[in-house]
């Protein structure tokens, strides 16, 4: 078969063993190249053709960072021999030319003719513009290299302009939009050399090209940019140039619409710019012209940073940010006082939302009237998606909008994703400081959701999902962006039904608390962070299916540490849950143990108190006649139970003590094998230095005898000879130092062989301290037989005292079989730690064995119980009392009722 080949043959490399400090997986260490590709599904065929094509067995993951993209072997090396290196991001680079739609050839005409290696976006946009790989690079030499040039070009090259002419029109004063006016001078006999016109008739013709074209482009190259948002507004050409000729830029189309908005013609505002009013001032010069009756030709300079200071006061007293940002000028757009607009604010209007409150005055809504409770929810969402709309959207932003309250979005039927994050706001005064913010958000109607995200809502303390959420894969409400502030969401049962979810980000969430059984049906679960929650139990259910798992700073993290290294990280979780599922079973057996002796302890405790009630009722219930009796048989049983107990706890701490002890030997045999590892490790480094040393070795050589040869085919002259001489003896010395290296290694392989040996004994010795323990297994069966016959005679109560100490030394029997079992759960819990790469199989045995060993102990506890009740049903009447003098202490005039 072919799994059985050596691989050698193809590279002795093959042959080698990766060391931990090789790849970043930890799966890898101390296994073969062989070992390695066989795991990642490379046939003997495939690993000749990566050899063949140039790849060592050490570059496995360049070697998948080539397969990973579907390149075979030799397409792979005649990419890299064109420049492109083996690393991931060359091969990503590499790739992109051919979803460009460039095959090898192509792509390498284009590289050659100049184009970079991460240009295959660019290349391909020159190429759908009709240029080939050579043209395209004509026109970039002048000038046209930046990314959304190829279109401006490509006017020039369809009205029949060279990258050469285009050059010549440039250097006159044209620019690049230019194309069209170019090709209109050109048929009106103009070109760029002597015929080119002067400016004022260069102007003339402008204007005759602008009334045929009406290419704003001859006004200011910007407005192939910037010609349709003055369009949009309403600007005429006329009336842009006018604009344009008093110091506005093309960019400037909405400061253009708010000085025409409050009635300035470009004239008046070129009167206002000259007295150092800005071009956002179109507010301020309203107020000047209408509340202070003033006229620009009428005012002094040194007055308008006086009056500057006057109008924008109350402004300021708003917000200082009406003074830094643009939110003045949006208010004043609307026709907004200082004084309306902070009417509208104090009811919960946001400082860049006068559209919202146009919306608000179009229904009708005034400062007094508007509901507070809705503004920022149902009337906001009202506003910015009309009815007519919501069914058709599919995504949804509103993130960071300070909404506050009630969200619903069941109108929302058609919504895939989802992000109402970061929303409220603080209210107040730092004496008097509160948080508006989302409470309740219901998506129960959004069934096609499939991305959710409400992070970073404090408030948030009802969440309704879809009620069959079908769709919905990822759901985020992290809190970290909230300086560690949590939500008030504490359910983890909400997301139970969720079986297709993939992705479940909770952390910070502090109200989470408890197990994690409620994630148990989602078994497609991958990414689950429960970052400083309160939760504390349920590893157990977890999905297999789960790649990556953060549960730091929680109660969890201690028994995860138990189950996974510490010095693990979280890439690791996969392997965690496939090649170590032994930690794992481990871990939570441990957690298991001591959870049950804790909740022993606990009712030992509730046994004690059920037996002092007993004594107490038994002293004021019975008669004079039978509390001597009655008494005896209390201590009797009272030291049958010291013993047991006694015996139990002895057998306890002999067990604690044993685990200890078994502990220490595991780790103790641990180090010997990390030991044995680390020499091996040593070993192999010095044999490669050696390899190096010998190929070095056997390199001089050959370069010597090619010496020799040479000398040797000429007639040496005695000077010559001497020189041939001298490398003979150079030869003979370095034929000795090979000897001599290949002694050493020879050495070191068999050093190596040793050490391995050493370590398949220790192993062999781990497994035979084990077999000891396959005696105690018929022990169990054993035990129920015995518990069950003395169960059968305590209910019959019948014997005589002589068959009263025999069921006494039945009874410690039980206990003693109960004590192997206990130290057959300890052998077992040792098993585990020691035993980490065993089956699956194994493991689901010890889980058998650890539900049986709770199962018997229960049963004595049982047991236990139903001898007090015997006790208690022998003192409900007096009449009995002669059946008690008669019959052993254990036996039940009621028989059967227990």
């Amino acid at each position: 078969m072919e799994n059985n080949k050596d691989w050698s043959d193809i590279h002795e490399d093959f042959a080698e063993i990766n060391t931990d400090d090789d790849y970043e997986e930890d799966s890898y260490e101390y296994k073969t190249y062989q070992q390695i590709w066989e795991e990642l599904g490379i046939t003997y065929q495939e690993a000749q053709e990566w050899i063949q094509a140039g790849f060592k067995p050490k570059n496995i993951e360049k070697i998948q960072a080539w397969k990973s993209q579907n390149f075979p072997p030799q397409e792979a090396k005649r990419w890299i021999e064109l420049g492109f290196s083996d690393h991931y991001y060359d091969v990503d680079k590499a790739n992109s030319w051919k979803e460009q739609g460039f095959d090898f050839q192509q792509a390498k005409e284009w590289i050659q003719a100049g184009w970079d290696l991460d240009d295959s976006q660019k290349a391909k946009e020159w190429r759908d513009q009709g240029f080939t790989a050579q043209k395209s690079q004509e026109w970039i030499k002048v000038d046209f290299d930046s990314y959304d040039k190829y279109l401006i070009a490509r006017k020039w090259n369809i009205l029949g302009f060279t990258p050469q002419q285009t050059q010549e029109w440039l250097k006159v004063g044209l620019n690049k939009e230019n194309a069209q006016f170019a090709k209109f001078l050109l048929n009106k006999g103009y070109t760029p050399n002597n015929s080119f016109p002067n400016e004022g008739k260069l102007n003339e013709l402008k204007e005759r090209y602008l009334k045929d074209t009406n290419d704003w482009s001859v006004i200011h190259e910007k407005f192939v940019e910037y010609q349709q948002e003055w369009e949009e507004k309403n600007f005429n050409l006329k009336e842009v140039q006018e604009w344009i000729n008093i110091g506005l830029n093309p960019y400037d189309s909405l400061e253009a619409k708010r000085w025409k908005g409050k009635g300035f013609s470009p004239e008046q505002a070129k009167l206002w710019f000259n007295l150092d009013i800005n071009k956002t001032d179109f507010g301020f010069a309203d107020w000047l012209v209408k509340e202070k009756q003033l006229n620009p030709k009428r005012i002094k300079k040194k007055a308008i940073e006086e009056l500057r200071n006057l109008y924008l006061s109350p402004w300021n007293e708003i917000d200082k940010d009406f003074e830094k940002y643009d939110y003045r000028q949006q208010w004043e757009e609307h026709n907004f006082t200082s004084e309306k607009t902070k009417e509208w604010i104090q009811v919960g209007i946001m400082k860049d939302e006068p559209d919202f409150v146009f919306y608000l005055i179009q229904q009708g809504y005034t400062p007094d009237t508007v509901d507070k409770n809705l503004l920022r929810n149902k009337i906001w969402l009202d506003w910015k998606y009309p009815s007519e709309i919501k069914k058709g959207i599919k995504e949804l932003d509103i993130s960071k909008e300070k909404l506050t309250g009630s969200l619903n979005f069941n109108d929302f039927v058609n919504l895939e994703k989802l992000d109402c994050s970061s929303n409220g706001f603080f209210n107040g005064t730092l004496n008097c400081l509160t948080y508006d913010g989302i409470d309740t958000l219901d998506i129960s109607n959004c069934e096609k959701l499939v991305e959710l995200n409400c992070s970073a809502n404090f408030s948030l303390s009802n969440l309704s999902l879809p009620k069959k959420g079908e769709k919905l894969a990822k759901i985020t409400n992290s809190c970290s962006d909230c300086g560690g502030t949590s939500n008030f969401l504490n359910d983890l049962s909400i997301f139970s039904h969720l079986e297709n979810l993939e992705e479940l980000d909770l952390g910070y969430n502090l109200l989470f608390a408890g197990s994690l059984e409620p994630l148990k049906n989602l078994t497609k679960l991958k990414h689950l962070d429960i970052y400083k929650t309160d939760i504390d139990s349920g590893l157990e259910y977890l999905s297999d299916s789960l790649e990556y798992f953060d549960c730091k700073n929680t109660k969890l993290e201690e028994i995860w540490e138990l189950s996974w290294d510490q010095g693990d990280n979280n890439s690791r979780i996969r392997r965690w849950k496939t090649e170590l599922p032994k930690k794992q079973i481990a871990a939570r057996l441990i957690f298991n143990f001591w959870k049950a002796k804790k909740k022993y302890q606990q009712l030992k405790e509730d046994f004690q108190t059920r037996r002092q009630t007993i004594e107490i009722t038994t002293q004021t219930e019975l008669t004079s006649q039978n509390i001597t009796q009655t008494q005896q048989q209390l201590t009797l049983l009272q030291q049958e139970q010291t013993q047991l107990q006694e015996a139990k706890q002895t057998a306890i701490s002999q067990l604690e003590a044993q685990l200890s002890q078994t502990t220490t030997k595991y780790l103790q045999s641990q180090r010997q094998l990390t030991e044995l590892q680390n020499q091996i490790f040593t070993l192999e480094q010095e044999l490669t230095a050696k390899q190096a040393l010998f190929q070095q070795l056997e390199q001089e050589k050959a370069e010597k005898e090619t010496q020799l040869q040479t000398l040797q085919t000429l007639k040496p002259n005695a000077e010559e000879q001497a020189k041939i001489s001298q490398l003979e003896k150079e030869l003979t010395e370095l034929s000795k130092k090979l000897k001599l290296e290949t002694n050493i290694k020879g050495q070191l392989r068999k050093e190596l062989e040793d050490k391995r040996n050493q370590i398949a004994e220790l192993e062999t010795e781990l497994e035979e301290k084990d077999e000891r323990l396959v005696s105690l297994k018929n022990k169990q069966q054993e035990l129920v037989a015995v518990e069950k016959e003395f169960t059968k005679q305590l209910l019959q109560g019948k014997g005589s005292t002589a068959k009263i100490r025999k069921e006494k030394e039945t009874k410690e029997q039980a206990m003693n079989e109960e004590m192997a079992k206990l130290e057959k759960e300890l052998k077992v819990l040792k098993e585990t730690l020691s035993q980490t790469l065993t089956s699956e199989a194994r493991s689901q045995q010890l889980q058998t064995e650890n539900t049986k060993l709770k199962e018997e102990n229960q049963k004595l506890l049982n047991l236990y119980n139903n001898l007090w009740e015997q006790v208690v049903n022998k003192q409900e009447t007096n009449q009995e009392a002669k059946i008690i003098q008669t019959q052993p202490f254990l036996g039940s005039s009621k028989g059967g009722n227990n």
